[in-house]
């Protein structure tokens, strides 16, 4: 999904809007729940997870520049996290000059938040549609979703079920666990270059983005879809920790197999507990540090 100039993501309709025709529909006569209802209607679930993989393989792109950006910008970062723990606000602002292409990264996310902002819309039409057409499968999907397994690593099986779930908004966090697939899929978030993405957010408060948008009340969002941005910034932390500690737990277990029996795995430390502290954790640093620009926004944080 394109930044189109003038296509908004409007919380408050739940739907895009346009104030002109692309395509020669306005955006609010195709993305309209009612509309992605007869959607689903008419191409069924085949029709869904192809919007769907194309949804991903675009979003897999962007988390692509991401990844890109963290890698180009690491020294940079890493500078601008050691000045920001010291507090020196000058260098800290003089390092976050020095990150490169920091506007096309923003401009990448807010296109990413969009895209999530779509997939969910599309997953809630299609859980519409399913309970309707179908309830008891709906109905025993959604039992069957409460009882998944709350460790981060699970069987293939149980992966594809949560997969399932996600793709008709049974489960309850689309955003993270979407991004989560996606970087699954394409062996992202895999090297140590992603522990610095709570700071590379962070000096996004310095874009000048800020200074050239406005609040639309009637939209419930921002004049540039800014807020998809938090959205994006959100998803991403929350679905690269998913992942890292997937990996870690995964690492663990090749340690157990190749004879190392002293390691003893406790499903604690691995399960949606630690999960969540450690999404928590990274958020609460982001948000630590970017409350010490100048040109924060307050109703981004808000």
């Amino acid at each position: 999904m394109e930044n189109i100039d003038g296509i908004l993501f409007a919380p408050i309709h739940k739907c895009f809007t346009s104030t002109r025709p692309v395509g020669g529909y306005f955006a609010e006569s195709v993305t309209d729940l009612r509309e992605l209802q007869a959607f689903v209607r008419v191409f069924g679930g085949y029709g869904v997870d192809r919007l769907d993989r194309m949804m991903k393989d675009h979003t897999a792109a962007l988390l692509n520049c991401t990844d890109t950006s963290l890698r180009s910008n690491g020294e940079v970062l890493e500078a601008v996290a050691g000045s920001m723990h010291s507090g020196d606000r000058i260098e800290r602002e003089a390092f976050s000059r020095q990150i490169v292409d920091l506007e096309t990264v923003i401009g990448f996310c807010i296109e990413g938040g969009q895209a999530l902002a779509f997939d969910q819309l599309l997953a809630e039409a299609a859980g519409l549609v399913l309970g309707e057409g179908a309830p008891l499968i709906y109905s025993l999907l959604s039992g069957v979703a409460k009882h998944i397994p709350e460790e981060i690593y699970g069987k293939k099986g149980i992966r594809r079920i949560r997969g399932v779930a996600n793709s008709v908004n049974i489960v309850g966090d689309h955003d993270s666990e979407w991004i989560r697939s996606i970087l699954e899929d394409v062996g992202g978030a895999n090297d140590g270059s992603w522990t610095l993405l709570p700071y590379l957010f962070a000096t996004f408060m310095t874009s000048n983005t800020w200074n050239t948008t406005g609040f639309n009340v009637d939209t419930g969002g921002f004049s540039n879809n800014i807020h998809c941005l938090a959205r994006c910034m959100s998803a991403v932390i929350a679905g690269s920790e998913l992942v890292r500690l997937e990996r870690e737990h995964q690492q663990r277990q090749q340690s157990l197999s190749n004879g190392h029996r002293d390691e003893a795995l406790d499903p604690e430390i691995h399960g949606r507990l630690s999960a969540e502290a450690s999404i928590k954790s990274a958020m609460q640093l982001f948000v630590k540090f970017a409350t010490g620009y100048e040109k924060l926004c307050v109703r981004f944080l808000e």
